[in-house]
């Protein structure tokens, strides 16, 4: 059934010779290697390993749910999107009239995956032009060269009594793995036939136990003879009542002397958990996927799980996006188009990571004038401003736009004050802020020392003090530099702070007082300025 399953998603294309017959569909078994656990393995039987079934389903899925766009390159680093293309549509959204790109794209994916490579037919008009894919059963194909040393596809179909078809390689989408000859891909299902072997053997061998195993859970035992029948009713009145899962922890009602002794698991049979856990540590090595990803999570924690997230993007799906963008540059653009256009894997929703880390970089582009806040706002799937200031960019020259900047210098309105008599006027704030920060520490330090651990609680205090610092300070060195005609001054605080925290630790308990707070306000200010 999964064979047949695994089968219908290739085939040839239905306008083609062979797939008039419907049962062109189910591809042909490929092929089967022996293991030392006893069973024979193929690229369709390993995928009723559980562990290789969701990595496998894993990767080659978000391979497909990615979008999958055609780039034009504008000007020496300028790219967009070539909506207006007849490609475009089609590799996004629908290859063909019988699937959506996500379907297509995981299929072809999964075979490149489990059987070394994926095959699609490359249906072309009169003209040459790309009108469909339409994914081909690897166990189908056949590579080899023709007369004049040119590589084609011979597509089998000798079961269904039907002629071989041969495909130029300008006609086949062929989407390998990693192998010695660049061409053909190794299978994981071969190379990996002994783990995955010994999987299915513990899987069934666990299916077996739990459903009819030998051994008894319950031995009842009477002291004199019993007949053949009364021994026979006596397990069956036993069976009634207690057998199942339904019966489970229910009172047993014994006579007439009849005792019950409960049978243990041996520890060799229990040991088999420990070999699934293996098998699934193992296939993840194979696929090279996070354990998380297939459902083994005792090394993944919260601290660690959106690094491993983005290890697996990385690591894992960006060698098959590269291979999908190289092989549809290589065969679907003409040689002219290949020089200005370029098929791109869109990995946004993947490598979001998590909000702060992502807020903080969107920030940074921001203020450096790479993206706008309706960029911003398109990021995170979010309705955009309807003001052309929203598609303005801005850099922190007093938060002008690139325009404005480059411009030149702007006349800047007359405050009434100096620089300098808006220092004068803004120092009480600063002072008070100073002021606040190390009376916290002072009370911070005292309560901790003595304490059991208390170089640990002491550092993990001026962590706390020197975000305490940042948050107190920033927005009046902000509204001193705003007056002043200064930069943000968001940079030159988190330094300050930095380096106020550093200090204050190194000074012993007594000698705190020898800083004063004018002096830590003086110091700001001239980094400030």
């Amino acid at each position: 059934m999964l064979h047949n399953l695994m089968a219908a998603a290739g085939g040839f294309r239905p306008e083609s010779e062979i797939f008039n017959d419907p049962n062109a569909w189910a591809g042909g078994g490929g092929f089967f290697f022996e293991t030392n656990a006893g069973n024979e393995i193929s690229p369709t039987k390993s995928l009723t390993l559980d562990a290789y079934f969701a990595g496998l389903r894993n990767i080659s899925e978000d391979i497909g749910k990615m979008p999958f766009d055609l780039m034009e390159r504008v000007g020496e680093r300028g790219r967009r999107k070539a909506r207006e293309h007849r490609l475009f549509d089609k590799m996004r959204w629908q290859p063909n009239p019988e699937m959506t790109a996500m379907s297509f794209k995981s299929s072809v994916t999964g075979f490149g995956l489990g059987w070394g490579a994926g095959v699609a037919e490359i249906e072309r008009t009169n003209s040459g032009q790309v009108e469909a894919l339409w994914p081909i059963h690897q166990s189908r194909v056949r590579l080899k060269r023709d007369g004049a040393g040119k590589i084609v596809f011979v597509i089998h179909a000798e079961d269904l009594n039907k002629e071989n078809v041969t495909l130029p390689d300008d006609n086949v989408f062929f989407l390998n793995s990693w192998g010695p000859t660049g061409h053909l891909g190794y299978s994981i299902s071969a190379f990996a036939a002994q783990e995955v072997g010994l999987g299915l053997a513990s899987q069934e061998y666990a299916s077996r136990f739990f459903r009819n195993d030998a051994t008894p859970g319950i031995a009842l035992t009477h002291p004199g003879k019993y007949s053949e029948n009364a021994m026979n009713d006596l397990r069956r009145m036993w069976n009634t009542d207690h057998a199942g899962s339904g019966n489970a922890k229910k009172t047993a009602v014994l006579f007439d002397g009849v005792t019950a002794n409960a049978f243990s698991i041996p520890p060799g049979e229990a040991q088999m958990i420990e070999t699934r856990k293996f098998t699934v540590e193992a296939m993840a090595r194979w696929l090279r996927i996070p354990q998380h990803k297939i459902g083994f999570l005792e090394r993944s924690t919260f601290s660690n799980i959106t690094e491993q997230n983005l290890e697996y993007v990385t690591d894992t799906l960006m060698s098959w996006a590269t291979r999908w963008e190289q092989e549809a540059r290589r065969k679907l653009l003409t040689p002219q188009e290949q020089k200005t256009m370029f098929f791109a894997t869109n990995f946004d929703s993947l490598l979001r990571g998590d909000p702060v880390k992502r807020t903080q970089a969107q920030k940074s582009w921001f203020n450096m004038g790479v993206i706008s806040q309706n960029d911003i706002r398109a990021m995170e799937d979010m309705d955009q401003i309807d003001d052309p200031a929203a598609d303005e960019r801005w850099i922190q020259q007093n938060m002008t736009t690139l325009t404005k900047a480059a411009e030149g210098p702007q006349e800047q309105p007359a405050f009434g004050n100096e620089p300098e008599e808006e220092a004068e006027a803004l120092q009480p704030l600063f002072l008070q802020a100073v002021e606040r920060i190390m009376n916290k520490e002072k009370k911070g330090v005292a309560a901790k020392i003595g304490k059991k651990d208390s170089v640990a609680q002491i550092g993990a205090f001026y962590e706390t003090l020197e975000a305490n610092y940042i948050e107190g300070l920033l927005p009046v060195a902000q509204a001193y530099a705003k007056q002043a005609g200064l930069n943000d001054p968001e940079i030159e605080v988190i330094e300050r702070a930095s380096a106020f925290v550093m200090e204050r630790r190194a000074l012993a308990v007594n000698d705190k007082d020898m800083w004063t707070a004018e002096q830590e306000v003086e110091a700001l200010m001239e980094a400030i300025k």
